[in-house]
């Protein structure tokens, strides 16, 4: 009896903490049943530290780098027979270390799967970035990129544009913690809860929705603003808790923070609006998760997220443009009885395009 084994494949990925888009879309990808189909060896390439933006080369990072690239010849070695590699990697100065992952794999002629962020800044970009970045791009036997800008620009980089893949950012949600996603009609409540999810963080916005649910709620509206996410720095914790105190406002502003997932999907169905007016993102992560618990979305046009969002799903306002997003506050405060339709077409996007299982499904038609 012939017993057919599982294709091996290499995951070089980072796993949360840190709880990162990249990290978390990582895992997502091996919770929708990766594992099932795959003999998956996975090499997690975090360093476990939270910051605002990668500015810098710091020494943790470098000698993370190092230990990892041992594991990986380490793992090469041992699974000298794995032919296919998944490798989720970014265009900015994090293709220092990612690069490295890509040349071991090359030498031991594994085809790479390259699932590459951020490539629609490549022209702007630091000139090593942009060179290391197109090499990757070329040594790889597949190009994924996690939406329809970073694809076009992919494709401009490479001489085979057959090779790049629209690989969508997604998310994997047991159906059992969003089956009561039903959306509560509001259109007769006077109250109006707001949630986003992120990093306490000027990047986020969040201090610009702070402040302007705080002036809306001086104005007379009867808005509740919830945030899930710690400050990307102490400082930005004692920030944001000091305006709520100042203005005391502790009934209708909270910071929910270090939520098990249970939780966190428990509190976004439990609200009526997420709202993210991000200053510098491509595709994030928790617009999926709003969107798969079924609620209306406002956001910014920001990288990818005009691909995502529109007039059917929600509503976008320029980043950075406090009184646009007031405005926008203001009118869906008045308007309200399209939230339930909204939320249903944003569940059956989620569904069709932005569950991690569609991802899975692609990875085995690559392979």
């Amino acid at each position: 009896m012939v017993v057919n084994k599982k294709k091996k494949i290499f995951y070089i990925s980072p796993m949360p903490p840190p709880f990162g888009g990249i990290a978390i879309l990582s895992k997502s990808i091996l919770d929708a049943g990766l594992k099932n189909e795959l003999s998956v060896i996975h090499l997690d390439t975090a360093t476990k530290g939270v910051r605002e933006k990668i500015k810098t080369i710091r020494f943790k990072g470098i000698l993370n780098g190092i230990v990892n690239y041992v594991k990986l010849l380490f793992l090469c070695i041992k699974h000298i027979d794995t032919k296919h590699a998944f490798v989720t990697g970014t265009s900015n100065w994090g293709v220092l270390r990612d690069f490295g992952y890509v040349l071991i794999l090359r030498i031991f002629r594994v085809k790479i799967l390259l699932n590459l962020h951020g490539t629609r800044k490549l022209k702007s970009s630091n000139i090593i970035v942009r060179i290391l970045s197109i090499l990757e791009m070329k040594m790889a036997y597949k190009v994924l990129s996690p939406t329809k800008v970073d694809f076009e620009s992919a494709k401009r980089y490479i001489n085979v544009s057959e090779k790049v893949h629209l690989f969508y950012n997604s998310t994997y949600i047991p159906k059992k913690l969003i089956d009561n996603t039903k959306y509560i009609n509001v259109k007769d409540s006077k109250k109006l809860t707001l949630i986003g999810i992120g990093r306490l963080s000027e990047a986020k916005g969040t201090f610009d929705l702070l402040n302007i649910c705080v002036n809306l709620i001086k104005e007379g509206y009867d808005i509740h603003l919830k945030w899930i996410g710690r400050g990307a720095y102490i400082d930005d914790d004692i920030k944001s808790n000091k305006i709520v105190q100042n203005e005391k406002l502790e009934n209708k502003v909270e910071f929910l923070k270090d939520l098990s997932e249970k939780e966190k999907y428990e509190q976004i169905i439990k609200s009526d609006v997420f709202v993210l007016p991000t200053k510098d993102d491509n595709l994030p992560i928790s617009i999926i998760e709003a969107m798969a618990c079924g609620k209306p979305i406002i956001s910014t046009f920001m990288g990818a997220i005009p691909e995502v969002i529109s007039e059917n799903n929600g509503w976008l306002v320029n980043h950075s443009n406090n009184n646009e997003l007031k405005e926008c506050i203001k009118s869906i405060y008045l308007k309200r009885s399209d939230f339930g339709r909204i939320g249903d077409n944003n569940r059956s996007a989620f569904n069709s395009f932005y569950a991690s299982e569609n991802r899975v499904k692609e990875l085995i038609s690559l392979l």
